[in-house]
């Protein structure tokens, strides 16, 4: 069972959670005697003796380590029956919360991968390497120091890995070197290329490889020739693309040697008076989308973020089908259950998941997503036996089953653990980005929208409009087109819906594929139920901008940006289209 505020656990009181994983979740706590505000990492009932074995070494390991960008850990006990690791408590969030949010500035981004780099190159040096180098093992301090974490899967270089067994695949398929995925020894070259893939998502907005199933990603990485970053970007100068080709090559003789070498290197041409200006969100929106360029005489849609997750641009998402009675749970809204038809069918890709410089702004607090590994599906089904109350197993055996094509059967196992989630609103969170991982895109916004009206008249209700609003949104801004016929087939149906925020959001897909009469339709009812939602007025900004009525834009966005319930995300977004007003 998960703890609890107030629960003890040796000298420490827990607080709260901070993260959850599937062998482990990590809890804000506080020392009984000294005071001291703490992260406590603490095993889960039931694992197998390899993670526990894991787990003192992962203690053992960082224990011996002392940098300034590595999170520290303060004690190990494992003198009861539930082994837990006492670590600096980081205030801030992940790096996958931020990118999440947000585009990166090129200053911000050096600055951390800078930290990141010499915290790594610090490891190496000591021996140690970390194979799991990604953005949500990177945290950031409330004053926006980088720090690395999660030395789980890490061994001592040139020692034997007495816990895992030889040839065993280790590290997250987005973000694994090719040698890892071959079995190969590795090295430090192997901990830059995953770095290397994270600076190449700050900079384009996605990984590199990320379509089908986790196989055919790592098998990407192996054999697949390097989606060229400026065809994603094309404000990337050559020499910095040139750069990550390099660090992202198949062969590590031909990559950088030190991860510091290669950020130095990166740094150097970036301020070789280059600009990188789409990912400024000033300038553009979030995560480095290529900017959409008019033809003469034709308005462009204003700058819009792009999506926070990873998926694949493929051309089209087909759900497979499930059965009526594993979706009642998600279906109330009529106007969502028939618009997620639409929007699974037009949806081209998802990244998820992610502005400024600087330290993260304080902002709407928000709700954890439980940290989950990329297992088998075999080895997902030997978990739940082993862990039949661990609401993590069934998630990662959702998403395995999802991964081999099973997606009724993975629906129902997203109904079945819900029964057992301490926190039911972080695990549907997850199990939403869990089917946007598998394409299921129609099911992830029925839950993203079911999430929304469970809320609605609670206090969270804010954090969750704030959280899955944004990713609404995005998901609507990329839709592909659709013929007229095609959607005036389901205007009707679409418009009988009573959830002004998720009609709102909803209705920007039929901007972006220029059905604005259905588009305003939809919006006009939702401002009918809720004259001032400013999600509303957002959209209608956008569709008067579209239709070069730049007045009216103007009035609508600042509508949105001025209502006292506008979401951060809202008002961000409204200041950044007024910013592309003509003068």
């Amino acid at each position: 069972m998960a703890l609890s505020p107030g629960d003890r656990i040796g000298l420490y009181i827990i607080q709260g959670v901070l993260g959850y994983g599937g062998m482990a979740s990590v809890y804000r706590a506080i020392h009984d005697r000294m005071n001291r505000t703490v992260a406590l990492k603490v095993i889960h009932a039931g694992v197998d003796a390899d993670f526990r074995r894991r787990f003192v070494r992962e203690a053992q390991i960082i224990g011996a380590l002392d940098h300034p960008n590595i999170v520290p850990i303060y004690d190990f006990d494992d003198s009861d029956d539930t082994p837990f690791l006492v670590m600096k408590l980081i205030g801030g969030p992940a790096l996958k919360s931020v990118l999440a949010l947000r585009s990166l500035s090129p200053d911000r981004i050096i600055e951390i991968c800078r930290q990141v780099a010499a915290a790594l190159d610090y490891a190496h040096d000591s021996g140690v390497l970390h194979r799991d180098v990604k953005p949500s093992n990177i945290l950031l301090d409330e004053q926006g120091t980088p720090y690395l974490s999660d030395f789980g899967l890490a061994r001592v270089m040139h020692a034997p890995d007495s816990t895992i067994s030889e040839g065993m695949i280790l590290g997250t398929p987005y973000y694994i070197a090719p040698e890892q995925v071959l079995g190969h020894d590795i090295d430090r070259r192997a901990d830059n290329y995953s770095l290397a893939v994270v600076v190449y998502e700050m900079l384009t907005g996605r990984v590199p490889f990320s379509g089908g199933t986790p196989y055919t990603i790592l098998q990407d990485h192996v054999h697949a020739d390097l989606p060229r970053p400026r065809l994603v970007n094309p404000s990337i100068p050559d020499s910095v693309e040139a750069l990550l080709l390099r660090a992202l090559a198949k062969e590590r003789e031909q990559r950088f040697d030190r991860a510091g070498e290669m950020i130095a290197a990166f740094e150097e041409a970036y301020r070789s008076g280059y600009r990188l200006t789409a990912t400024v969100p000033s300038k553009r929106g979030d995560r480095g989308e290529a900017p959409h360029i008019a033809q003469a005489g034709e308005p462009a849609l204003p700058p819009q973020p792009y999506p926070a997750r990873p998926m694949p641009a493929s051309s089209s998402t087909t759900q497979t089908g499930s059965s009526p009675s594993r979706r009642t749970r998600l279906s109330q809204a009529v106007v969502v259950v028939l618009a997620v038809c639409l929007i699974a069918a037009i949806l081209v890709r998802f990244t998820v998941m992610r502005h400024g410089s600087g330290a993260p702004d304080q902002e709407t607090a928000r709700i954890p997503v439980m940290e989950l590994r990329e297992v088998s599906l075999i080895e997902a089904q030997k978990n739940r036996r082993a862990m039949p109350e661990n609401p993590v197993v069934y998630l990662e055996l959702a998403r395995a089953q999802f991964a081999d094509g099973l997606a009724r059967r993975a629906e129902a196992t997203l109904q079945e653990g819900a029964a057992y989630a301490d926190r039911p609103l972080s695990y549907w969170l997850t199990a939403a980005e869990v089917t946007l991982e598998s394409e299921q895109y129609s099911t992830a916004i029925r839950i993203f929208a079911q999430i929304l009206n469970d809320v609605s008249t609670t206090s969270q209700y804010p954090a969750v409009r704030n959280q899955v609003g944004q990713i609404l949104y995005r998901l609507a801004g990329e839709a592909s087109h659709l013929s007229s016929g095609e959607i005036l087939g389901i205007s009707q149906e679409l418009l009988q819906g009573d959830s002004p925020v998720i009609e709102s959001l909803l209705a920007r897909a039929f901007i972006v594929t220029e059905n604005y009469r259905l588009a305003e339709l939809m919006l006009f009812r939702a401002v009918a139920q809720d004259s001032t939602l400013p999600e509303a007025h957002l959209i209608l900004g956008e569709l008067r901008f579209q239709q070069q009525e730049f007045e009216q834009a103007s009035a609508e966005w600042n509508l949105a940006r001025n209502a006292v319930d506008a979401p951060e995300w809202v008002q961000q977004t409204t200041q950044q289209h007024l910013n592309t007003l003509p003068q």
